[in-house]
């Protein structure tokens, strides 16, 4: 068990209100055991007496779409990295179960640096299969009703839905899901609008706004539905003759070819409101879908250091499969659409549409460290228009919200877990603050900025 450590001094955020008030923190273990006001509370004995004042105190932040185990060669380091950017807890959606276990089973050793994981396991796809362990295939009601039984039983936090799923098996995901108590989320069915997702699914979690043949940008046109259709004639002309699932979806995708004037704004309005109306959350992942000069990183010092903490084969091995950033054919896509994407988030927002904060991680294009795309997703909401501290809940309070876990998780308060970042410079001033980190308590364990940054300095390849 981690020791006790009481915090002095730090001036602590409310994340449901915005509030600020400087309190004494105790931890035992990984719970925080009392939040008062300071100079009330005498330390235990052998408790770890860390002064906090002139810093500003957050719950952990959660990335809510991280591919963890994508590549090996961030295995070991990957964890570390992202407690030192002040992510303690992840969601790992759409990943090889076997991997995934390991990194939960790492990650919950005694004395791990490693953030709190929640995941899918494998997403659930129809034929033909996708060509990896990151996808299950289920062609009948039948076989997702066992699909998500299995899931269940490797204890899986959610259950993710990708494309190619026919209409009838993805009720019964939903339904099946719906029986064990989980949520359902991912990208919308090819054959399926929003709207009918939604009527299957009132509380159908979006990713991405949708995904890469489907989604927000084809359901905001003039006609949805001659949309669909479209996509359902290229898949079922394509859907036998592919003998892998992401093979068909490249094929669709030069098939079923948006531009920004086929899109009508009075729909997305109509659709945003729908959102509103069923309690829709959304992970809209803009790093991974604008592009890097929309996102003002391209000549961001922090973003382009932080490629020294990557392995330098991996980094080799992003830039010959995607070239360097603002040079491929991916971020050419991102360029047209990354800013019709920022103002619907910001539209999102506005009307009261519930989004949490998730990066898509790994770096692909954007080409950054694990954890800092987090940060570059707080200041990218801020962009499209959530306040300082609406950008900062959807890294803590809203995913505590979405897994029904606010005793939990999502504020600072007695009986919380101990996952703390504490910061030297206030966050709902200006949302990039999150990323002046002073320290870390993660799962009730005190790393300092000193340990922090060796932490990292040792993960620089000389």
């Amino acid at each position: 068990m981690s020791a006790e450590i009481m915090l002095t001094g730090a001036t602590v955020i409310d994340t449901y209100t915005g509030v600020k008030g400087i309190r004494d923190i105790l931890t035992q273990g990984d719970r925080i055991t009392q939040v008062v006001m300071p100079g009330t509370l005498t330390a235990p004995p052998n408790t770890k007496v860390i002064d906090a004042k002139g810093t500003y105190a957050i719950p952990g932040l959660w990335d809510m779409l991280c591919h963890a185990v994508t590549y090996p060669q961030l295995a070991e380091r990957l964890p570390a990295l992202l407690v030192a950017q002040g992510v303690t807890s992840i969601r790992m959606i759409g990943e090889p179960l076997d991997k995934t276990l390991m990194l939960r089973d790492i990650s919950e050793q005694a004395g791990a640096i490693a953030p709190r994981l929640w995941f899918s396991g494998p997403y659930i796809n129809s034929s033909p299969p996708w060509g990896s362990a990151k996808s299950l295939t289920a062609d009948t009601p039948e076989e997702a009703y066992a699909l998500v039984d299995e899931l269940v039983d490797a204890g899986v936090h959610m259950i993710k839905t990708y494309e190619m799923l026919k209409p009838e098996v993805f009720a019964a995901i939903v339904q099946r899901a719906d029986h064990h108590g989980l949520r359902t989320g991912g990208h919308v069915p090819t054959r399926m609008t929003i709207e009918d997702v939604l009527k299957v699914a009132p509380h159908y979690e979006i990713l991405h706004l949708g995904g890469q043949c489907t989604g927000m940008k084809f359901d905001c046109t003039k006609d949805a539905d001659l949309w669909r259709d479209r996509r359902v004639s290229a898949l079922d002309a394509n859907q036998t003759s592919m003998d892998a699932g992401w093979k068909l979806l490249e094929a669709m995708e030069k098939v079923v070819s948006l531009s920004l004037s086929d899109l009508d704004s009075e729909n997305r309005d109509r659709l945003i409101q729908c959102f509103v109306s069923n309690g829709t959350w959304h992970t809209p992942t803009l790093m991974a879908i604008a592009s890097i000069d929309d996102l003002g990183l391209s000549e961001d010092l922090e973003r382009q250091h932080s490629v020294n903490y990557l392995p330098q084969d991996l980094l080799r091995e992003l830039i010959d499969t995607y070239g360097l950033p603002g040079e491929s054919d991916v971020e050419k896509s991102r360029q047209q659409w990354g800013p019709w994407f920022m103002e619907t988030v910001g539209l999102m927002h506005k009307a009261g549409v519930r989004l949490m904060a998730g990066t898509d991680y790994p770096p692909y294009i954007e080409l950054c460290a694990p954890g800092l795309a987090l940060h570059f997703e707080l200041s990218t909401f801020a962009k499209v228009g959530l306040s300082p501290l609406a950008a900062l809940q959807t890294a803590t309070l809203n995913p505590a919200k979405y897994f029904e876990i606010e005793h939990d998780f999502g504020s600072i308060a007695a009986g919380r877990y101990a996952d703390i970042v504490l910061l030297d410079a206030d966050p709902l001033e200006d949302i990039n603050n999150t990323r002046r980190i002073a320290a870390v308590i993660s799962r009730g364990r005190h790393l300092d900025r000193q340990k922090l940054d060796q932490l990292l300095d040792d993960m620089i390849e000389q």
